[in-house]
């Protein structure tokens, strides 16, 4: 991430295939903004939300992988859920970090270094997600379903 980071202050990153891919996410959102291109179709069905707007940009990346009919990922989960889920998965994630928030400010009631070490797990994760699709790892999964394991020990245990 360090060398990625250095890419984009120092403005190393001349090929902006990031910002290709999240136009094209964007392109298929206003498409099916209700319930998206549906699960796990971006990396296969990309080619058809690039419009004569991307294709003035001139990515030789893009261009490359439509010629040859190649898969290409968001690299950002919520470019994934945004373009695959539409709104129906944007309203699941803001319910569930509501409900993460929740389950965070009662850790924080129990064991203030538990509340810490989720909120860096979390953040971390989370931080991670925008650069890469880890929305399908079982780790993602569990580090955001921390605070609620260890409430539910504590009220076990009370």
């Amino acid at each position: 991430s360090i060398l990625f980071f250095d890419k984009i202050v120092t403005n190393q990153d001349s090929n902006g295939t990031r910002s290709v891919l999240a136009k094209i996410a964007l392109n298929a959102f206003n498409e099916h903004p209700i319930n998206g291109m549906g699960y796990g179709q971006f990396r296969k069905n990309f080619h058809t939300y690039v419009d004569d707007d991307i294709r003035k940009i001139g990515n030789k990346e893009i261009e490359k992988a439509l010629a040859e009919n190649v898969e290409k990922m968001t690299h950002n989960d919520f470019l994934t859920i945004v373009a695959e889920l539409g709104l129906i998965g944007l309203v699941f994630v803001i319910f569930l970090f509501y409900k993460l928030y929740g389950e965070l400010e009662k850790l924080l009631l129990h064991s203030r270094n538990n509340y810490f070490l989720s909120l860096g797990l979390i953040g971390s994760s989370l931080i991670f997600s925008l650069f890469h699709n880890n929305l399908t790892s079982f780790v993602f999964w569990f580090i955001l379903f921390v605070p609620f394991i260890m409430n539910r020990n504590y009220e076990k245990t009370s």
